[in-house]
């Protein structure tokens, strides 16, 4: 059995990166859910902790148990709802694109995951969630000192995205 951090947990798995984010936008805190990313036609499932207490807004973490690594997800609450389902979402599909490839199990440095995590986040979140991304991060979203600036963000979205 999977055990993850200590939060607000509730007692069951909700499928899907929407239901996720309906849920705890919904007001349902604390919640594990499985969402899920599409990866060359194949299915990658990864947890997701809604943490209202995480200081941030949205990682990949890993932890090992029993000597087997477990990656996941964890968002802060308060702060996706303050940025609303759109810039959430992407964040979700970025932070999972490290889970899909590996960050915290490879050790990529941070330089090198960050905008590959971005791009691969681009190609593969809704549509919606990357136009968001591209026109909030434009604006000047504050962005952490590794992804660059916020525009040079937005550039880079936009670029691996097509448009």
């Amino acid at each position: 059995m999977m055990r993850l951090p200590k939060t607000r947990l509730n007692s069951g798995y909700i499928p899907g990166i929407a239901l996720t984010l309906s849920m705890f936008l919904a007001g349902n805190a604390g919640a594990v859910a499985d969402a899920f990313l599409v990866d060359a036609g194949e299915q990658r499932a990864f947890p997701v902790v809604i943490d209202p207490g995480f200081n941030g807004t949205a990682n990949v973490r890993l932890k090992f148990e029993d000597g087997n690594p477990l990656q996941y997800v964890i968002i802060n609450e308060s702060w996706c709802r303050s940025v609303g389902r759109s810039i959430c979402t992407f964040y979700m599909w970025h932070e999972g694109a490290h889970v899909v490839m590996n960050h915290p199990l490879n050790r990529t440095p941070l330089h090198l995951a960050e905008p590959e995590a971005d791009c691969w986040a681009a190609k593969h979140a809704p549509s919606e969630a990357v136009r968001s991304a591209y026109a909030w991060f434009m604006a000047g979203a504050e962005v952490p000192r590794v992804h660059g600036t916020s525009q040079k963000r937005a550039e880079r979205i936009g670029a691996c995205a097509g448009f």
